[in-house]
């Protein structure tokens, strides 16, 4: 049934589904143009806007009166043709981030093809490359266009097919990275060119049973309805797969890939600054040539994952990079490459350094710590805390062990009137050559320590009363020998009494052989000291001049 129009124009049931097509695709494309900030948006809005015009112009023909009207509206109806493929390709490209396919000359070679035809569509009239022939025929009392046609459709046809063709792979490709996450989006991926593929099948292949119009744009509405889908309810525009090299290419570590044959096959920017090398200097030859030895041996040597440090100097500053090496395998278990990892450690090995020099420096200022706190300022003996240390432990020692241990305590006879008769500076002088002195006397597990003031104390490990005697009597021998000469060119002697004691089954405990040490030394001064006293017996020596 047919509704008759002005000046022979008719509104014919053929119409509708591309008016129902061009009304989706209107719809489809305020819902678009509502999100044309995300990726690949305004190439989408164009491709729904190309169906668009193609069916409203598909629509028109249909109900248009004669051959002349109907071919002028063929030639705007071929705008929506020839943009439909191009901004379908055009739309994979941008959303799948690959736009370097459409750069320089390949942008103007991809759409050569679809200019021309443009031109040949507005002068079909002119020309058969378009249409060889064409006519009106009558189907169920509507006229339509019937037409044979011409090499260059035949062209646009395939290449067409082709740019389609290239758009759903990429799109696929690119989803393919995200595995399952965007399964539902690959299904909408495959199925959309297979719709308007089959609706322009249908109309190409004349057959009698078809509807005498061009399912075509029908077709592409449908695609773009599933696409839709896509962009909407599963929100494809908003997740957007990036691809893997686009991702590998914006790491900032640097990322070397080498085939089984040692032979590098990509690099990342970040690798190509870190190397300082062109694309063209690295890529596609031997690693052992293209890069520096230490990362070449990561690649060279076993299939293993590794990890070492390698210094560069990267913008005049010197570098420090963990180069990390894993091994590329298929799924059959044989090694297909190698790929290297570049990580900048430059800041973390500073603050390691920094660190170690901190804990450096630390261990220094506890062990200068430990030192002041158990040495005596002046005489840089062992001060009494340490001694009394040192005693417990070496008597514990010799009593585990079965061993002799000696103590010998030293007093400087007088020593008050050397303060008073030359002042406390030339007392600490005297008190310091005494120190040296008691050090250069003993044995190096021996102790020489200052108790306090004048008072003195030698811890004499495996030394029994005899030896214990014989050092204690070498001791005040180098004191009476002692000369100290004071600023002012006087000369100051002084002489050291002595007392000493070992272990034995009456002294076991630190506090007898302190008690013991210190009884003999106060024998030695009692007797007229510059002597040395044993356990309660005088050992040697003479009174001294006073």
């Amino acid at each position: 049934m047919e509704l008759r129009l002005v000046n022979g124009w008719q509104l014919t049931p053929y119409a509708i589904p591309a008016l129902l097509a061009t009304t989706a695709a209107l719809g489809l494309l305020a819902l678009t143009w509502r999100r044309r900030r995300a990726p690949g948006a305004p190439a989408f809005a164009l491709l729904v806007a190309s169906t668009a015009v193609w069916s409203v112009f598909e629509a028109a023909i249909l109900c248009a009166p004669d051959l002349p009207m109907k071919l002028l509206l063929t030639k705007f109806e071929y705008i929506g043709i020839v943009l439909a493929p191009v901004a379908w390709l055009l739309f994979a490209v941008r959303y799948c981030g690959q736009d370097r396919w459409i750069r320089g000359w390949r942008g103007p070679a991809l759409t050569a093809v679809p200019a021309l035809t443009l031109i040949l569509a507005a002068t079909l009239d002119r020309h058969r490359w378009i249409y060889d022939s064409v006519r009106l025929v009558e189907r169920d009392s509507t006229l339509v266009l019937a037409a044979d046609y011409g090499t260059w459709f035949l062209v646009f046809s395939i290449y067409s097919y082709l740019m389609i063709a290239a758009a759903t792979f990429l799109l696929l490709w690119t989803l393919g990275q995200a595995k399952e996450t965007f399964r539902g989006q690959m299904v909408a991926v495959v199925a959309a060119p297979l719709l308007t593929l089959v609706g322009n099948a249908a109309y190409l292949s004349k057959l009698a049973v078809m509807p005498p119009i061009d399912l075509t744009p029908i077709g592409f509405t449908l695609s773009m309805i599933l696409l839709s889908l896509a962009l909407f309810r599963w929100q494809f525009l908003e997740l957007v797969p990036l691809a893997r090299d686009t991702v590998i290419d914006a790491m900032p570590e640097g990322v070397v890939l080498a085939d089984g044959r040692g032979w590098v096959i990509d690099a990342n920017r970040a690798a190509l600054q870190i190397l300082g090398a062109a694309p063209e200097a690295l890529i596609g030859r031997p690693a052992d040539e293209a890069l520096p030895a230490r990362l070449a041996e990561l690649i060279s040597g076993p299939p293993r994952r590794e990890a070492r440090e390698w210094g560069a100097s990267f913008a005049g500053e010197e570098r420090t990079y963990d180069a990390m090496v894993s091994p590329l395998a298929s799924h059959g278990g044989t090694v297909r490459g190698r790929l290297v990892v570049l990580r900048d450690v430059t800041e973390r090995k500073r603050s390691e350094q920094a660190l170690e020099a901190a804990q450096a420096k630390l261990r220094s200022a506890n062990l200068e710590l430990e030192r002041l706190a158990s040495t005596d300022p002046l005489t840089l003996l062992a001060n009494r805390r340490q001694f009394f240390v040192r005693l417990e432990a070496e008597l514990k020692r010799a009593q585990r062990q079965g061993e002799s241990l000696a103590l010998v305590m030293l007093d400087l006879d007088h020593f008050k009137a050397v303060n008073d008769a030359h002042g406390h500076a030339v007392g600490d002088l005297v008190l310091k050559e005494v120190g040296a002195l008691l050090s250069s006397c003993v044995r190096e597990w021996d102790m020489a320590a200052r108790l306090g003031g004048e008072e003195f104390a030698l811890i004499l490990p495996t030394t029994d009363r005899e030896g214990a005697r014989e050092v204690a009597e070498r001791v005040r021998m180098r004191i009476l020998d002692l000369r100290c000469r004071t600023a002012a060119g006087a000369v100051v002697t002084v002489s050291a009494s002595c007392g000493g004691a070992t272990l034995n089954d009456s002294v076991t405990t630190s506090d007898q052989l302190l008690v013991a040490a210190d009884e003999a030394l106060y024998r030695a001064k009692a007797r007229g000291r510059d002597r040395v006293a044993m356990d309660e017996t005088m050992v040697s020596g003479a009174p001294s001049p006073t």
